[in-house]
């Protein structure tokens, strides 16, 4: 939120589980722009970001969160992508 956007935007997280978040941000054609790890701990989480230094086009967040072997409920590895549309103000 908000897609589309002029540079700045929020991926806001709800998982019932704990474990590992590792975000990308890509161009694309690919090109990893940054990358973000961190202990997910069960609860909402909002990451921001901004693309002001980028050029307008089409970006994407892929998320891939893997759960701890000690978290009640499946231990599948959870993979989303986010297309995120950069625009002129």
């Amino acid at each position: 939120f908000p897609n589309v956007t002029t540079g700045q935007f929020e991926l806001n997280f709800f998982l019932n589980l704990a474990g590992e978040m590792n975000l990308q941000l890509t161009d694309a054609m690919g090109r990893v722009l940054e990358k973000r790890q961190y202990r997910y701990q069960c609860c909402d989480r909002i990451e921001r970001y901004d693309l002001g230094n980028q050029p307008d086009g089409v970006y994407f967040i892929h998320a891939h969160f893997k759960p701890d072997e000690k978290s009640q409920g499946d231990h599948v590895w959870r993979r989303s992508s986010f297309r995120i549309v950069k625009i002129k103000k």
